[in-house]
């Protein structure tokens, strides 16, 4: 008993003397603050053509309803063809119902074609149609497939459909009708890589693959861009989005090139013209914007951030695209001219645009 309580006491001096020392204490309790955030605010942008369809005759694009072709085949892969009639890829710019087999064009297992429109497929509106040649009951005849994708510029492509022989097995060709689906803003090129089972035509010697007799759409935008002549002005309008949470200051500037075709590779190749006259002028047709003397355009003001409880704010810019009336002369018909454009976006505080050399700076903001 002795031991336990000496154990105590000696425990309560201890504690007593420590209480009882030469420097006063207190009790005390404590509470951890809740931090302080600061999150740094971004500075970001969406930029893009809008185009403006109207049925109008002032308008860029018009609506037109009837058969709209491919202009042209802007590249292919034909893999293990037997049959060199059967290899030509532009064979599928025109529609042939008579049995010749140079009459479409044979993919081989895995292969591609690719074609562009000067008029513009738009989702919902427009139709593309695929042809596909097989000369028999195609009941009794091994399924040929394809993916259909499309694209509005050639490069980024998206599965839009798969098309096959199996329609209307009692013709020679076989439309696959496709309603333009909401994959796209719009479409320009149209791609058909084939997807046949090779295993399926073992007994059969010719055997090559998806025939892509020809390639069509009902119901586009004819594009008027596409008929570009001396004296003509185009005017691009260009739609900018504050995505960031910053008010910003906006800068835009735009070049071109010219192209041609390249009728050997199918492609579009850039194009120097001789003599190089600079027959396109870009003029601003807005005023809401600045030209700087370092040649980008300047929006006259700051856009707002975007938060939570608030739309994303906007502001669009109106350019002329103008092909000079005397000096273009025969070297540039049938060229193609493509025009690009960056935007810049900087904070519109703290005197950032002047910080960083811009040529125009609007009133500045604090946010």
């Amino acid at each position: 008993m002795k031991k336990r309580i000496t154990v105590s006491i000696f425990t309560i001096v201890l504690c007593a003397a420590v209480i009882a020392g030469g420097t006063m204490a207190w009790f005390t309790g404590s509470a951890k603050t809740n931090d302080a955030v600061f999150t740094a605010g971004t500075v970001s942008i969406k930029a893009g053509q809008v185009l403006n369809f109207s049925e109008g005759e002032d308008g860029d694009y018009e609506w037109y309803v009837g058969e709209i072709k491919a202009k042209r085949v802007v590249g292919y892969k034909c893999i293990g063809v037997k049959n060199p009639a059967r290899t030509n890829p532009e064979a599928i710019l025109e529609l042939e119902t008579k049995r010749a087999d140079s009459n479409f064009f044979s993919l081989g297992f895995g292969g591609y074609v690719a074609v562009e429109f000067d008029d513009i497929i738009v989702p919902g509106d427009s139709i593309v149609i695929v042809v596909e040649d097989t000369w028999a009951d195609s009941s009794n005849y091994p399924v040929e497939s394809a993916d259909v994708l499309a694209s509005m510029d050639g490069e980024n492509w998206v599965e839009i459909d798969k098309v096959h022989n199996k329609i209307n097995t009692g013709n020679d060709q076989q439309y696959n009708r496709i309603t333009m689906p909401a994959v796209l803003e719009y479409a320009r090129y149209i791609k058909i890589v084939d997807t046949t089972n090779p295993e399926d035509f073992q007994n059969i010697n010719d055997a090559d693959g998806f025939d892509v007799n020809y390639i069509f759409a009902e119901g586009g935008y004819r594009d008027r861009n596409m008929n570009w002549n001396p004296g003509d002005t185009s005017k691009k309008t260009f739609k900018i989005t504050n995505t960031g949470t910053k008010d910003i200051h906006l800068r835009g500037k735009f070049y071109g090139s010219w192209y041609e075709y390249d009728k050997e590779n199918y492609r579009w190749t850039e194009w120097e013209p001789d003599p190089d006259l600079d027959v396109v002028t870009i003029e601003l047709a807005d005023s809401g914007w600045v030209r700087g003397s370092d040649g980008w355009f300047y929006y006259d003001g700051s856009i707002d951030g975007t938060y939570p409880d608030k739309e994303p704010a906007s502001v669009t810019l109106d350019i002329n695209v103008c092909l000079d009336g005397r000096n273009t002369d025969n070297q540039y018909q049938g060229k193609r001219y493509i025009l690009s454009g960056t935007f810049e976006a900087i904070q519109a505080s703290n005197g950032a645009s002047r910080a960083t050399g811009w040529a125009y700076v609007p009133s500045e903001t604090q946010d």
